[in-house]
């Protein structure tokens, strides 16, 4: 398994403020990595900010080389799954 959190902090010259963390854990088994996520960010651009919530799935080719991966992100208001987003992407890894 893995774990890898992050807290950014930004001051900008007009005295706005963007900060926010994340935390994803990722759950290994043979070519099968499920991933889990967790984000909240307060920006100086953004009118929404709630936190985001992912759950993904990659499947790993030729020695972690290839990657595809699917992935799903949504936010919660009244405990329903909102402002849904998924994709699918195909990764390599060149070295």
């Amino acid at each position: 398994y893995d774990v890898q959190a992050e807290f950014l902090n930004a001051a900008f010259d007009d005295g706005m403020r963007a900060f926010g963390y994340y935390l994803l854990a990722g759950i290994n088994y043979k070519k099968s990595q499920i991933v889990l996520s967790f984000e909240d960010y307060k920006n100086t651009f953004s009118t929404n900010h709630k936190a985001y919530y992912r759950l993904g799935y990659n499947y790993l080719i030729s020695k972690h080389k290839i990657k595809l991966f699917w992935d799903n992100t949504f936010q919660i208001t009244d405990r329903r799954p909102t402002n849904y987003m998924t994709s699918v992407q195909l990764q390599v890894f060149l070295r």
